[in-house]
């Protein structure tokens, strides 16, 4: 079966079980990707093997990310199960992508300073009273209701009289 021939009977699958637009592109995308892999080769190993070597290659060479490489999963799995009607086994040898750590990002007061010296107008006064305030974006947003300084804690309070997240600012 050529690849054009699988990917019009996956949109034959998918259109069927009336699923979404993007759900459609995401997995054809998938599948494209997975049979041009396999593509050059002249035998593709058993597909618990294969799948693997397809997501750690995307991890490792494609950098991809970790949502990414779970579409690429369902996509396939999608095209296996559902469309081909195969039972896969377990894949758990493969790769898998981490997330990169996350670190706050404090600038120093020659920098706050700096940037501020770059704006001009009324961007400049409302950055400006904001610094100056000491305010951050930690401190809670106000809600569509009443919002009010309690101490050292920003309040908000939501509709039908419900408290809303209290949050320190430090």
């Amino acid at each position: 079966m050529s690849e054009s021939d699988v990917l019009a009977k996956c949109r034959r699958v998918i259109r069927q079980r009336d699923m979404s637009p993007k759900t459609e592109e995401s997995y054809l995308a998938s599948i494209r990707k997975y049979l041009s892999y396999f593509q050059s080769r002249d035998s593709k190993p058993p597909k618990e093997e294969a799948i693997a070597e397809f997501l750690t290659h995307e991890a490792v060479q494609g950098n991809v990310a970790v949502n990414t490489q779970r579409s690429l999963l369902n996509g396939i799995m999608f095209m296996y199960r559902d469309v081909f009607r195969v039972e896969v086994g377990q894949i758990a040898d493969y790769v898998k992508s981490i997330r990169p750590k996350k670190l706050p990002v404090v600038y120093t007061q020659r920098e706050c300073l700096a940037a501020l010296n770059e704006l001009d107008g009324t961007y400049k006064i409302m950055v400006g009273l904001l610094y100056g305030a000491g305010l951050r974006r930690a401190c809670g947003r106000p809600s569509s209701s009443t919002s009010g300084w309690s101490g050292q804690i920003w309040a908000t309070t939501r509709r039908r009289n419900r408290a809303g997240p209290r949050m320190p600012c430090r």
